[in-house]
């Protein structure tokens, strides 16, 4: 059961963060409870308020990715980074830029009720043959991935860093849609879906809708299609920063190269 409660419940608490001003986004974010152990994780907020960025840590690299982002609870198996920021505050930062939920893809059947499926009919067909999807919709999130080797900078539109193999090339760039989860009821009572499932960025269209944030392709249906482009990467493992911006950016902001990490200058895994 799903509680469409989500937007007025993190407003509220983004609000509360933005009272206190742009500073104090900057400071360390406090640990959640299953995260007690990891190290602190900060959040930064673009003077501006365009843009936002955090720590995050490559993940995936060799083998196919579902996520672009989780939790250290999340799907970190087929995920491209991970971090220690908690959903919560994730959604209450996306919140204070401006990003209002917006709609989960749909799938729309287009076999009739009453035809056929037996052995080698429409069950056996692939799901774009048997169904309609519909991308997507809502405020754009432009996502870029930051780091330095040595004294080189490295600042890449995410989508650049995952391979499509069914287009032989990187993800088509587009802008990624903010969901905002929403509040599921469960036996303890209400909980925030992404909080709960640790999964804060889908590279493949998920039906349940639990992320933060989406891709808004209709070929992003395909979940065995994205892998990670490590041509590009550097050694898996890296500490890289993660920018979600409502604008495109055409390079790294000044305000962002103090926070841009070194990663390691070895090849990666």
């Amino acid at each position: 059961m799903k509680i469409r409660t989500t937007w007025a419940w993190g407003l509220g608490l983004a609000l509360v963060v933005a009272s206190a001003g742009w500073p104090s986004l900057q400071e360390p974010v406090p640990a959640e409870p299953s995260e007690a152990a990891s190290p602190v994780a900060e959040v930064h907020l673009a003077q501006d308020g365009n843009w936002l960025s955090m720590p995050v840590h490559l993940e995936v690299t060799g083998d196919y990715l579902e996520y672009l982002l989780v939790n250290p609870h999340g799907s970190m198996h087929e995920s491209l980074l991970s971090t220690q920021i908690g959903a919560e505050k994730l959604n209450a930062m996306l919140l204070v830029l401006g990003l209002q939920p917006g709609n989960n893809a749909e799938w729309k059947s287009t076999i009739a009720p009453d035809q056929p499926t037996t052995a080698g009919g429409a069950r056996n067909q692939p799901a774009r043959d048997t169904y309609e999807v519909i991308a997507p919709s809502g405020d754009a999130a432009y996502l870029y991935v930051a780091w330095f080797e040595g004294d080189e900078r490295f600042f890449y539109r995410l989508e650049d860093l995952i391979r499509d193999l069914d287009r032989g090339r990187t993800m088509r760039r587009h802008p990624l849609v903010y969901l905002g989860s929403f509040m599921a009821q469960g036996h303890g009572g209400p909980a925030f879906a992404a909080a709960k499932e640790g999964n804060l960025i889908n590279a493949a269209l998920m039906r349940n809708g639990a992320t933060l944030v989406t891709t808004g392709l209709v070929e992003c249906d395909k979940q065995s299609n994205w892998l990670a482009n490590s041509w590009l990467l550097p050694k898996r493992g890296s500490q890289l920063s993660l920018v979600i911006s409502k604008k495109v950016l055409h390079s790294a902001p000044d305000e962002l190269l103090p926070l841009m990490p070194q990663a390691s200058q070895e090849e990666g895994d």
